[in-house]
């Protein structure tokens, strides 16, 4: 029976931080699984890049659902969370490369633009 209680203390879980700063689900959580799809939904990337990053152990390894007759990996899907940290990651890397001293992109388009105007003006 769900209860206001338990009702509350399911949302209250949801997607929050242990004070170890692990963001998995807890094991009362469902974990949800991605298929590719949505995995390439999430990333931007195709199927090619996404396991030549697997291959290359930069991408999460996905979970096998279910195997052919011989062996083979038939169906796979990701964690939720896996994928989400590893882009979570990405925008981290971009954000501290961006912190780092280079200009953003907002100011590299303009300065771009400026220059760009700069050469049509001269040719007139």
């Amino acid at each position: 029976m769900v209860t206001p209680q338990s009702r509350t203390r399911r949302a209250s879980s949801a997607g929050t931080e242990d004070r170890t700063g692990d963001t998995r689900p807890s094991m009362t959580q469902a974990t949800r699984l991605l298929r590719l799809p949505a995995v390439r939904e999430a990333t931007g990337l195709g199927p090619t890049k996404l396991y030549e990053l697997i291959g290359a152990g930069q991408f999460p390894r996905p979970v096998v659902l279910a195997r052919t007759c011989s062996g083979k990996p038939r169906t796979v899907a990701w964690p939720e969370h896996e994928v989400r940290a590893w882009v979570t990651a990405r925008i981290a890397e971009r954000d501290a490369r961006l912190g780092s001293g280079n200009e953003s992109s907002k100011d590299a388009g303009r300065k771009r633009s400026e220059s760009r105007d700069r050469t049509s003006t001269s040719r007139t």
